[in-house]
């Protein structure tokens, strides 16, 4: 039933953060839908012995179209320790003739995995920004087996998906996501791995709210 049957779901989505296995932090990801498009905020926020040791302030805001989850623009500013970086994208400003690909950043991908048109797909293509040649890259999300991930939301049978070898050697500096979809109506973004500077930053969720 849950496969057949559409859902949209504006909602906010509560994290704990570790870096390294050490707690330390939260982050928030909210979602709207407004007609045919989505909105969307990614803010993640260090404290305590984690902010000492590697202080992380993120924020990444997403427009995209609906329902082919393009992106239509994004404002990522990024401050991770000592390394400050600020990237923007907006599709009405850039040459049609470089986009042989739309674009769909590794957050609007996350997104999407949230609706039931793309819900348990074997994988999903990310079209990421190249800003240094002005074209899009193609990186597939690949849908492993399913992992039991205990969050203090509740232990779930998750979706795990994954960006392939080649996104690493293509984008030496910018941070690959990994995803756990959970198997309930809604479906949730149970945890969440980012490859940040100096290592890995987890996103365990504590709660939605609607």
């Amino acid at each position: 039933i849950m496969l057949n049957t559409h859902f949209l779901f504006s909602a906010e989505y509560i994290f704990d953060i570790y870096f390294r296995g050490i707690s330390g932090g939260n982050a928030s990801l909210v979602v709207e839908y407004q007609n045919d498009r989505v909105f969307s905020s990614f803010i993640i926020h260090s404290s305590g012995f984690v902010d000492r040791l590697f202080r992380v302030r993120d924020t990444t805001y997403v427009i995209a179209d609906y329902p082919d989850f393009y992106t239509l623009s994004y404002d990522k500013r990024i401050h991770e320790g000592n390394y400050h970086s600020s990237r923007t994208f907006n599709v009405n400003q850039v040459s049609h003739l470089s986009l042989e690909n739309p674009v769909r950043d590794e957050y609007t991908a996350l997104i999407m995995l949230l609706d039931s048109l793309y819900f348990n797909a074997d994988s999903i293509q990310v079209n990421l920004w190249d800003r240094k040649d002005s074209i899009t890259v193609p990186i597939v999300l690949y849908r492993g087996p399913i992992d039991y991930i205990n969050s203090p939301a509740g232990t779930y049978a998750c979706q795990k998906y994954e960006p392939d070898k080649s996104f690493r050697s293509v984008f030496k500096n910018e941070s690959d996501l990994v995803i756990w979809i959970s198997h309930t109506y809604p479906p949730l973004p149970v945890q969440m791995q980012i490859r940040l500077k100096y290592g890995f930053l987890n996103c365990i969720l504590r709660k939605a709210v609607p």
